[in-house]
């Protein structure tokens, strides 16, 4: 199931570790934990540069495209550093915006988009 998953989502070098339908304001939630790799560099959301103090750890979620019509919703413990320069920040991560509570591949699919990129649509629709 994890495999598939890994697959579904597409995130390039990180571990689908479990996969729960838990039921969230009376609708069922796909939800994925994803871990990443323990040694992995750490990057300042400001400055971009390599930081080597953990300040803390904590789980984030972001909501994710919808998987056979259920709500999908990806959890990951994501590292805040000490930047010398910037101060707290948390690190980056690969499938979402800076401050995002969606990844990427929600945000490209949203309503928003469609509007901000009408001639996609229009395109599409054509093709």
């Amino acid at each position: 199931m994890a495999a598939l998953f890994k697959r579904l989502l597409g995130f390039d070098a990180v571990s689908v570790v479990a996969v729960n339908v838990v039921s969230e304001d009376g609708e069922q939630v796909v939800v994925v934990d994803l871990a990443r790799r323990r040694n992995r560099r750490m990057f300042c959301l400001g400055c971009h540069r390599r930081c080597r103090a953990i300040y803390d750890r904590s789980v984030r979620s972001w909501r994710h495209l919808d998987v056979f019509r259920v709500r999908c919703r990806v959890r990951c413990e994501v590292r805040r550093i000490s930047c010398p320069g910037c101060g707290v920040t948390a690190e980056s991560v690969p499938w979402a915006r800076v401050g995002s509570r969606a990844t990427d591949g929600a945000h490209r699919n949203s309503p928003v988009s469609l509007i901000e990129f009408p001639h996609l649509v229009s395109y599409r629709l054509a093709f």
